[in-house]
């Protein structure tokens, strides 16, 4: 249900952001705006699509919110609040060739797409569970719940419980030694 609502949110937006088009044309038509101010509020709008994501927008109402941020891809923004994490992309390339298909990790949910193996207790996944299986759902919050609740030897000992074989983190983990170490990314086995 969660998932469906996510995707609806969006197509509220899409749907708002028409409406807001709409209405400025409108605005336009009854107060019989000259031609050059049209074109002058347009090229504004599209000026700030590429820098609404600065910080110094994000107070800013309809300029910092989501019906002008999400406008355009990342690729076209000038300021991206996340940079592209390259040494995941070079450690789940390394998870591809160097361990077995059948392996399960704990990590980022990028490892089940890039290197086509399972992950548990990350929070992508779980939307895909709302779909087809309600009680999977609540029985991940549980277990999520419960990890966090433990040390990192009861965290060790709970992914082992779940047929966990490697972990992927960007954190050193007492107690582990890593596998393989790509930048601030490290991969244990367990």
């Amino acid at each position: 249900m969660s998932f469906q609502l996510i995707r609806f949110q969006k197509l509220i937006i899409v749907v708002f952001q028409v409406g807001i088009f709409l209405l400025t044309v409108e605005i336009f038509e009854r107060f019989k705006a000259p031609r050059n101010i049209k074109m002058a509020t347009f090229v504004l709008y599209c000026f700030i699509l590429p820098i609404s994501t600065f910080p110094v927008f994000a107070i800013v109402p309809f300029v910092g919110d989501d019906l002008t941020t999400s406008v355009l891809s990342q690729n076209l923004k000038i300021y991206s609040q996340k940079s592209p994490n390259h040494e995941l992309a070079q450690m789940i390339d390394f998870i591809q060739d160097n361990t077995e298909k059948d392996a399960v990790f704990y990590g980022s949910y990028l490892i089940r797409a890039g290197a086509n193996r399972a992950v548990v207790l990350e929070s992508k996944g779980a939307s895909m569970l709302i779909e087809g299986n309600p009680n999977r759902f609540i029985q991940w919050y549980y277990d999520l719940k419960t990890y966090r609740s433990k040390n990192t030897t009861g965290k060790v000992d709970f992914l082992k419980s779940k047929k966990v074989s490697y972990i992927v983190d960007d954190k050193v983990w007492e107690g582990l030694t890593p596998i393989k170490v790509i930048g601030n990314v490290y991969l244990y086995k367990i």
